[in-house]
């Protein structure tokens, strides 16, 4: 079993705070926000800056399965 870590960020800055505490020996494993396109279009989610600003690999998961395509994909994508 491998040991379990904790550990509080406390940071003015989500991604930038996470970032600063990620080791190059870690894995990060992080929930992707909600699906909604209008988000990603206003700036960088946080589990975004999080891969682009840390120095580890970082596995994001999102559930696309339980989500219907709205509008916006419909329209763009042809979903």
């Amino acid at each position: 079993e491998l040991p379990v870590e904790l550990t509080v960020v406390r940071d003015r800055e989500a991604p930038s705070g996470l970032a600063q505490q990620i080791g190059p020996e870690d894995l990060v494993l992080i929930g992707a926000p909600s699906t909604d396109p209008v988000a990603a279009l206003l700036g960088e989610t946080v589990p975004g800056a999080v891969a682009s600003q840390g120095g580890a690999p970082v596995i994001i998961v999102r559930d696309i399965e339980a989500t219907r395509p709205g509008l916006f994909e419909r329209f763009f994508l042809g979903k």
